[in-house]
């Protein structure tokens, strides 16, 4: 499994573009191969800082989804108006966790 999780900081006049972007986005991708968990949440303290969080079965459903249009797109629209701030991407076994509560 890859797991991503990327931090974007926003320039404020294009708040609303990114986040319609980031919604066309995920619908997307959510239906893709492969693809376990994709979502954009905002941060908590800084309304121009969004976060994206995806899980992929492996490198390769994740390089099919990099290769398809709405993503080339989607990185075409908010290339100019954001930028990676951090970016972090795991690989390897991972299982679900059942929680106590």
């Amino acid at each position: 499994m890859i797991l991503a999780h990327i931090c974007f900081e926003v320039l404020p006049e294009n708040r609303e573009l990114f986040i319609r972007t980031a919604n066309d986005v995920t619908r997307k991708s959510e239906t893709e191969e492969g693809c376990l968990v994709y979502r954009y949440m905002a941060d908590l303290e800084d309304e121009n800082r969004f976060y994206i969080t995806e899980l992929w079965s492996s490198k390769e459903t994740l390089d099919a989804h990099l290769a398809q249009p709405h993503t080339k797109s989607t990185m075409e629209t908010l290339g100019p108006i954001s930028k990676p701030a951090a970016m972090q991407i795991f690989g390897g076994e991972m299982e679900a966790l059942e929680l106590p509560f």
